[in-house]
């Protein structure tokens, strides 16, 4: 492998190292931060879910854009806000300055998160960009595994260094993005409207999503953001279509395969986020578990999702690309449904964990390689911009998810003290809807697994008609 490959797969290692470990080490953190900066559990959401929403809104233009000025530049770019954020969050003193902070490093992962798929793509032949791909993977499955521990571990020192945590590492890895290579750059105008029709979009419905309990999404107020949303979605699509220069490229959904595995990518990181946020949840909350404890107990799902990664990039499975993506999706889906009828920490507590990650891992490579590999190679930046929001959209949708279903089963008086584990009056009354919602959850989460199963099917099957 000559030099300039080694640069690739490692500054893109230490990108995709960053951007995930900083969510997965966050999920522990959670709690403790809640009560050192007096926060309320709405204010939470919003520290986790900022930093994926500014993902989604940032990857397609910052993937569009680095088509036309050069993905190194925009890559070096990401590290130098990744690291800004992550100093101010280490140092945050309230919760406002620490939603700056995410909103500083969710730009700096979109700009890390939509190039590196691209930068790789640039750097390997298509016979061995799975095994590129692969071993991305294999860190981000690393990083999945690694981050609930990193975050046990400095959450029970102090909460700030899981931000601090992150600074030597981008600086290493921005050091390196300056060794990038250009490829040569089309002279391309970037329609602005649709992108901000398309932020405004994302933003009205997390706000919908988040801002207020399930039972007042009738209200008045709420029905505006909603409204707001579907307007601007459809604004989006109608000036997104025709054009060189629209925001996503809507013309690579035109192929088929492209289409349906951005469909199965959205449906599947659903499953992705959600799980293991539901699982931290109830381990912290309802049953009690210190945050040490509760990292150490999920590192089977991330184990499962980082070897699956490993096996499928490292062996050549070319011809059963199709039957690993099926495999993958219903093992989460099937894993899912297992977590959803666990009460406490047992064996099917651990087996279900296995069963999801190791499914995703199956799913995610061969996924990703014909979603890449089907694109035009002067198109790559705008599909792996693509592929970074639908990852997003998928993880911000979990998560809001996740807390929208919960608050369904907990009186929202009790939210806060379920969330952290305190005994209030009436607590195993508390404990046991808590735990009703996280199971309804975990179903849903599956379900999500579940139709990209039978999108990819369809597809299969329509191939099938054709012949």
């Amino acid at each position: 492998m000559d030099s300039y490959k080694i640069i690739a797969i490692t500054v893109t290692s230490i990108g995709s190292l960053l951007a995930v470990i900083n969510s997965t080490s966050l999920l522990i953190s959670l709690p403790t931060i809640m009560i050192s900066l007096h926060t309320t559990f709405f204010f939470v959401i919003w520290i986790l879910v900022i930093y994926p929403l500014v993902m989604t809104i940032g990857a397609p233009l910052f993937g569009r854009y680095s088509d036309f000025v050069g993905r190194n530049r925009l890559y070096a770019l990401g590290y130098l806000f990744f690291i800004s954020g992550s100093i101010i969050a280490s140092l945050s003193p309230d919760v406002m300055i620490l939603l700056v902070a995410r909103l500083l490093q969710g730009v700096g992962g979109a700009l890390l998160f939509s190039n590196s798929l691209a930068i790789i793509a640039d750097a390997f032949r298509q016979d061995e960009l799975k095994w590129a791909i692969g071993t991305n993977s294999l860190v981000i499955g690393i990083a999945t595994a690694i981050g609930p521990l990193v975050g046990g571990i400095l959450t029970a020192i102090n909460w700030r260094y899981v931000f601090a945590f992150n600074v030597p590492f981008g600086i290493a890895g921005y050091v390196m993005a300056l060794k990038l290579r250009e490829i040569e750059k089309r002279k391309v105008k970037i329609n602005w409207k649709p992108a901000i029709f398309f932020s405004t979009f994302i933003v009205f419905i997390v706000i919908y999503l988040t801002f207020s309990p399930p039972n007042l999404w009738l209200n008045p107020v709420e029905v505006i953001y909603l409204l707001i949303s579907v307007v601007s979605f459809v604004l989006f699509i109608f000036l997104s279509r025709g054009g060189d220069d629209s925001l996503i490229d809507i013309s690579l959904f035109r192929i088929r395969s492209f289409a349906t595995q951005s469909v199965a990518t959205f449906l599947n990181s659903i499953t992705r986020y959600s799980a293991l946020l539901i699982a931290i949840i109830m381990l912290q909350g309802p049953l009690g578990i210190s945050p040490l404890e509760s990292s150490i107990m999920v590192i089977p799902y991330a184990v499962s999702l980082s070897l699956s990664s490993y096996l499928v990039g490292n062996i050549n499975t070319k011809r059963f690309e199709g039957h690993l993506i099926y495999a993958g999706l219903f093992l989460s889906f099937f894993g899912s449904v297992v977590l959803s009828l666990v009460r406490n920490v047992n064996v099917p507590f651990y087996l279900g964990l296995v069963m999801v990650g190791f499914g995703i891992g199956l799913f995610y490579t061969p996924s990703n390689a014909i979603l890449m590999s089907t694109a035009p190679p002067d198109r790559r930046g705008s599909a792996a911009g693509i592929r970074t929001v639908i990852l997003n959209l998928g993880s911000v949708i979990g998560m809001s998810m996740v807390f929208t279903i919960v608050a369904l089963y907990v009186p929202e008086t009790a939210l806060s003290s379920a969330f952290l584990g305190i005994k209030i009056p009436g607590f195993e009354a508390v404990k046991l809807s808590f735990l009703k919602g996280i199971s309804i959850t975990f179903l849903v989460s599956g379900m999500a697994s579940l139709l990209a199963f039978l999108a990819v099917l369809g597809e299969k099957l329509a191939e099938t008609n054709k012949k």
